[in-house]
């Protein structure tokens, strides 16, 4: 009996530790929508756009080119969010710069992550 509550409680400790990952990004991308709604709703359209960096560097670090694929969708998501917000042509300007921005940190750092994942396997099978 303690032998297999120990295994079960390992299965989940190690569950849990692989989704970690996936509920940072779930719930730091919810915030940052969140927040951003409130912030355009109150007339602020500048600060808030630097909280998106949070889940696009953990969802590109973690899951490399899924990841890049989410901070692709969540950045169109926040040109999105400021084009229903507003109509004035320097925020759009802005906004699509940002995007930009947005889409080429998530490139980097994906490429980033893919090239140490390639070292760490390299390592890995020279010591085996």
């Amino acid at each position: 009996m303690i032998v297999f509550r120990y295994i079960m409680e390992r299965k989940r400790s190690v569950n849990i530790k692989h989704r970690l990952p996936l509920i940072a990004v779930t719930v730091a991308s919810v915030l940052c929508i969140a927040i951003s709604i409130f912030s355009l709703q109150s007339g602020q359209f500048i600060i808030f756009q630097n909280l998106f960096y949070i889940p696009i560097i953990i969802s590109c670090y973690y899951y490399t080119k899924q990841g890049f694929a989410f901070s692709v969708v969540l950045s169109c998501s926040y040109f999105f969010l400021i084009i229903a917000f507003t109509s004035d042509p320097m925020i759009i300007r802005g906004a699509v710069i940002r995007v930009i921005l947005f889409i080429l940190s998530a490139a980097v750092i994906t490429a980033l992550s893919i090239c140490s994942l390639s070292h760490y396997m390299d390592l890995d099978f020279l010591y085996i």
